[in-house]
């Protein structure tokens, strides 16, 4: 009796640690090396991995998985992300100069400070995303949803976000020079102390609208 006992126990905690296993191991070890070396790695699952301050310039990572992923610090100029999931990623000051994030996932991430400079974010999905800081300039943000994005003291200047929706997403101070709004849904965005497309800023109030 007291055998069958303990191999019980045993069992359980067999399938206890298997749990574990699976769960802390998240991502392929294999992939982040092939992204590390190779700077090649499309599909592949990095849900959650620990990759900053890695330079990874012209990578190919469309349609990967980065959900929950720290690259933060690295660079990714010119990376091939379209459709890639970086849900609640941490990007902060990571440099996408030119890369392609069409029609990526980056609902919740952390963008703050990042440089996005003439990135192609179109159809891109912000929602909830921490842009505060980040530089915009002249990157396409067509159709992209930038539902409660926070942009405070963004760099938006000559940027493309006609047809992209800004419902209750965070303007103050940023910089809006000469983009393109085309169509653009601003409801219940914070503009107060924005420089708008015209080079005025928006006055106290400006919800939805600039008040100048």
């Amino acid at each position: 009796m007291a055998a069958k006992k303990i191999l019980y126990m045993l069992g359980i905690s067999l399938i206890a640690f298997m749990m574990a296993a699976g769960v802390s191991s998240g991502f392929n070890s294999g992939d982040v090396q092939r992204i590390k070396n190779l700077k090649r790695c499309p599909g592949c699952d990095l849900a959650g991995a620990y990759i900053p301050n890695e330079n990874l310039s012209g990578a190919e990572l469309q349609n990967a998985n980065l959900a929950g992923a720290n690259l933060s610090y690295g660079t990714l100029k010119e990376a091939n992300l379209a459709s890639a999931d970086m849900t609640r990623a941490n990007l902060s000051h990571i440099s996408f100069g030119e890369a392609k994030l069409s029609g990526a996932t980056l609902i919740g991430a952390n963008l703050t400070e990042a440089k996005l400079n003439g990135a192609d974010l179109t159809n891109a999905n912000l929602s909830q995303a921490n842009l505060a800081g980040a530089s915009l300039t002249a990157a396409n943000l067509t159709g992209a949803n930038l539902t409660g994005a926070r942009l405070t003291h963004a760099n938006l200047t000559g940027a493309d976000l006609s047809g992209a929706i800004l419902t209750g997403a965070r303007l103050n101070d940023a910089r809006l020079t000469e983009a393109n709004l085309t169509h653009t849904n601003l409801t219940g965005a914070r503009l107060e102390d924005a420089i708008w497309v015209d080079g005025k800023r928006c006055r106290e109030g400006s919800v939805g609208m600039c008040k100048k």
